[in-house]
């Protein structure tokens, strides 16, 4: 496998990055109605309660996914250095709010 290969993970034929995993955690931060994952192409999206399993479900087979190619501890420092920078609309929120 090569290192390019271990950036993203496949889920029902769609390509997600760390980075989405990023996006994901910070837009759980709450109670959104609407949770998405991924991006452009990638993009999924669900709305109330199966919606969200459905989004959810996604999230925990492209985890697996990660943690099977980089392992456990290399995840979890990636996903560690990923999570102290917010996502850009993630700030603005932050910005809007305060």
């Amino acid at each position: 496998m090569t290192d390019k290969e271990k950036t993203y993970a496949v889920v029902d034929g769609k390509r997600y990055t760390l980075d989405d995993m990023r996006d994901w955690f910070y837009q759980t931060r709450g109670f959104p109605s609407i949770l998405f994952f991924g991006k452009g192409k990638n993009k999924i999206a669900g709305e109330g309660q199966s919606g969200g399993r459905f989004v959810t479900e996604r999230v925990h087979q492209a985890e697996n996914e990660f943690v099977a190619k980089l392992g456990v501890d290399e995840y979890k420092k990636k996903m560690d250095r990923l999570m102290k920078k917010p996502p850009k609309w993630y700030r603005h929120t932050l910005d809007e709010v305060m």
